[in-house]
């Protein structure tokens, strides 16, 4: 069996609790889920949807290159939402990250979230050989 790897990187948000932002498992990488605001990144939850998603998308794409992963190699992206009419804007920013790549997805709505955040995302994927 071979060990865990956890990342850590300072250049996103700091975890606010007792997790890793990623872990990395043979050629996996499990990313921790993101919030759309972040005090650290100076994105508060009076921002839009399209501004809190592309922070979540940002922070993915950040922790996955530490992990030795990009956006192309997610295989599974879960999504949460604070209320479901957000969700055709939200498709609309994944299309335009993935562009023809189309990784396993779910969409939740919920309630409330961390901060009064709209959005939260975590993500599976692939490493890079």
């Amino acid at each position: 069996m071979m060990a865990l790897r956890t990342i850590h990187t300072p250049a996103t948000t700091h975890p606010h609790g007792h997790y890793s932002q990623a872990v990395v498992h043979n050629d996996t990488v499990y990313v921790s889920g993101v919030l759309g605001n972040s005090e650290d990144r100076h994105v508060g939850a009076e921002r839009s949807i399209e501004d809190q998603a592309a922070n979540c998308f940002d922070q993915l794409r950040i922790i996955l290159e530490a992990a030795s992963s990009d956006m192309s190699h997610v295989l599974k992206l879960n999504v949460f939402v604070a209320r479901i009419d957000l969700w055709p804007r939200v498709n609309t920013i994944c299309e335009s990250v993935f562009g023809g790549h189309r990784p396993a997805r779910i969409v939740v709505p919920c309630d409330e979230m961390r901060l009064g955040s709209l959005i939260e995302m975590d993500a599976v994927a692939a490493v890079i050989d």
